[in-house]
C-alpha cells in the first residue's frame, strides 16, 4: 500500500500529514534514533502533537499543503508468522 499525502502542518519542527482523514506523524530522524510513520489518535477532540495536547481547530488553522514523497507500506501477512 503506497501513502501519498498532500496536505499536513509543522508544529514543533515535526511534520504531521492527513490520510483519508486520519492524522500521521511523518517519519523523521533526530541524530540519534529513526521514528518511523505513526497514526496519532484524537482524544476528546485533541491530538496529542511532540508531547502537546492541540485543539483540532488549531491544527485547523496550521494545516496546508506540502510536497512530501510518499510512503510505501508493506503488509505481507500471508507470507510472514509474525
Amino acid at each position: 500500500m503506497v501513502l501519498e499525502f498532500k496536505y499536513g502542518l509543522n508544529y514543533k519542527e515535526r511534520l504531521y500529514v492527513w490520510h483519508n482523514k486520519r492524522l500521521y506523524r511523518y517519519p523523521f530522524d533526530n541524530g540519534k534514533m529513526y521514528f518511523g510513520l505513526k497514526e496519532i489518535e484524537p482524544k476528546n477532540n485533541q491530538y496529542r502533537l511532540c508531547r502537546d495536547w492541540v485543539t483540532i481547530g488549531k491544527i485547523q488553522s496550521l494545516t496546508t499543503l506540502v510536497k512530501v514523497e510518499p510512503i510505501s507500506i508493506i503488509k505481507d501477512e500471508v507470507h510472514l508468522p509474525f
